[in-house]
């Protein structure tokens, strides 16, 4: 899960991240940004 927060609106979201939505790179795990945008578009 991510917390987003909306400045316009002065508010913060919860936003559900799927551990299909992390990719391993080197040795750290990312939150692909591709993925995260869908979600955040597909939760309105």
């Amino acid at each position: 899960m991510d917390v987003y927060f909306k400045m316009d609106e002065n508010q913060y979201y919860l936003v559900g991240i799927k551990q299909s939505d992390i990719k391993c790179e080197g040795n750290l795990f990312v939150i692909d940004e591709d993925k995260y945008a869908e979600t955040l578009v597909n939760e309105k």
